[in-house]
């Protein structure tokens, strides 16, 4: 009985090793297909190392991880691309609001150089205006000649002819400082014979002047009128060879501002000096050669 007993114990012994170790052999294979199951459905960046993984492994793992300055490197790189785009929108915005501006003040230039042009004509216009009207205004003498000459030699060897003119106010206004005078000239009535002329007239102002009314008329006259003839040949010629021009009229003064005006008479009287001496033709023979009034 006792060795029954005993070979069952040994029996049930066995029974409970072979139960743990086939416990054992299916806990690892459980195991290894939870790691294997793990493995397959892990991200390759976290694939299951092996516990026993050598130095070089784990110094390669430290190498592979992100780089902390590279990303804020890249972060600095997308803000200035970003503020680069707001500053070439600016950019162009500005270009753009100049553009504008420029045309705006090249316009408004071109408006005020317009207008000043218009201003100018219509400061012209008034002022060409108000001189029709002055003048509409202004006295104007008319002369008319009544005789010329003769011409008389004195013994002092100067020489003299008398003249006699009839002077009629036809402007809207009186004429004072009436000044009747003659003159030689070598030239023509133009600008510089003119000045000549009302320069020796108004230096007689104060020795004799007159004034007439609108519409009144007078006659004048010079018994002696001096011949300068330094500048006429002894055949009374110039010295070119033309025929001197004998210059009558009046020089007067407009009340209103003072200014001299004259009326002249360019008269073609031949010759003043010949072999035979002086002489002159007589008034229905005398030749008006021009009539200037300033």
């Amino acid at each position: 009985m006792s060795a029954i007993n005993r070979g069952k114990e040994i029996a049930v012994l066995k029974g409970e090793q072979s139960g743990a170790s086939d416990l054992r052999k299916s806990g690892a294979a459980t195991d290894v297909q939870g790691s294997a199951s793990e493995a397959a459905t892990a991200p390759l960046g976290r694939q299951p190392s092996d516990k026993t993984d050598s130095p070089a492994t784990v110094d390669q793992a430290h190498i592979e991880q992100p780089d902390p300055y590279a990303f804020r490197d890249l972060a600095a790189q997308e803000d200035m691309a970003f503020w680069a785009m707001w500053m070439f929108v600016a950019a162009m915005a500005t270009f753009v609001v100049t553009s504008l501006g420029t045309l705006l003040i090249w316009r408004q230039v071109k408006l005020t150089r317009v207008a000043v042009e218009d201003t100018g004509k219509a400061t012209m216009a008034m002022e060409r205006q108000n001189e029709i009207a002055e003048q509409s205004q202004r006295p104007w003498l008319s002369v008319k000649y009544r005789a010329l000459g003769p011409v008389v030699r004195e013994p002092s060897g100067q020489f003299f002819f008398s003249y006699k003119i009839i002077v009629t106010n036809t402007g809207q206004s009186p004429a004072i400082g009436i000044v009747d005078h003659a003159m030689i000239s070598q030239i023509e009535p133009g600008p510089v014979g003119l000045q000549r002329f009302t320069d020796e007239a108004m230096a007689l102002l104060s020795e004799t002047s007159s004034a007439l009314a609108p519409g009144e008329e007078s006659q004048m006259d010079c018994a002696k009128f001096y011949v300068q003839t330094t500048h006429i040949s002894p055949n009374g010629l110039l010295a070119d060879g033309s025929l001197p021009s004998i210059l009558v009229g009046v020089v007067y003064q407009n009340p209103r501002d003072g200014v001299p005006h004259c009326t002249v008479l360019n008269l073609h009287v031949g010759q003043l000096f010949s072999e035979d001496g002086p002489q002159i033709r007589d008034a229905r023979s005398v030749t008006l050669k021009r009539k200037v009034m300033t």
